[in-house]
């Protein structure tokens, strides 16, 4: 047999065995589980299907889980490991709206981002997860939260239809004071620890005015200045005048 004999059947072998590795190849792969490993025989790819569905991990060199990539009833997630394997960081997609945590060292929550209906909003925490500020979006207006340790709210800066506005509250979360301005009126309200306004400082055209009020609600004094001068005026329970000057 020459040489170019040898040759034709060689293709024709490789011809065959290249139709039958074709006929051979399946159409598709089932499995519960895929396991890769690297070199040395090390986990570094999982991807499994368990009661809650579908999940894949990531894992370095030593092991530890620095991906994990998953869909439950609740929705998609990808989680984010440290160094450690653990978890600093979670996008999950809920029904409601998109979601991120973002963890400190010690797994605990810092900051969380997410958008719903109303708006996007985004959460800060100390080091015992305890809520201590909360900026948020909403069809009122953005809105500024600062939060004590015992969750009370402390001091809140929004910005409303009418105009901007700082509240300060006390220990116990009641509202104490108020800044607000209105359109061309700036004014500042006072509560005792019922929430009863008691005192009310604003400038209008006219000019200033203050006013103080009962626990009742009711105004006892009020102290004005326009174009003609100072007045002050006193009234008791039934809102009857019973001293001015001038």
């Amino acid at each position: 047999m020459t040489t170019e004999e040898r040759l034709a059947t060689l293709e024709q072998a490789l011809a065959k065995l290249r139709a039958e590795l074709a006929r051979a190849r399946p159409a598709e792969v089932r499995a519960r589980r895929f396991i890769l490993v690297d070199e040395k025989g090390r986990t570094r790819a999982k991807l499994d299907v368990t009661e809650d569905g579908p999940w894949l991990g990531l894992y370095d060199d030593n092991g530890k889980t620095r991906a994990v990539l998953g869909m439950t009833k609740d929705g998609a997630s990808l989680d984010l490991g440290d160094e450690n394997g653990n978890l600093r960081a979670a996008l999950v997609m809920y029904k409601n709206g998109p979601e991120l945590s973002l963890r400190d060292e010690n797994e605990n929550l810092r900051a969380k981002l997410s958008v719903d209906k109303d708006g996007p909003e985004l959460s800060l925490c100390d080091e015992n997860e305890n809520l201590c500020a909360k900026l948020a979006i909403h069809k009122e207006g953005p809105k500024l939260r600062l939060l004590d340790k015992n969750g009370k709210i402390r001091a809140g800066l929004g910005m409303m239809k009418d105009g901007p506005r700082v509240d300060l509250g006390d220990e116990n979360g009641n509202l104490r004071a108020a800044l607000v301005m209105y359109k061309n009126r700036p004014g500042l309200h006072l509560y005792d620890e019922n929430g009863k306004g008691r005192a009310k400082l604003s400038v209008d055209k006219d000019g200033p005015k203050l006013s103080l009020r009962g626990e009742n609600g009711k105004t006892r004094a009020g102290l004005g200045v326009d174009k003609d001068g100072a007045k002050l005026g006193l009234l008791d329970e039934n809102d009857k005048v019973i001293w001015s000057a001038p």
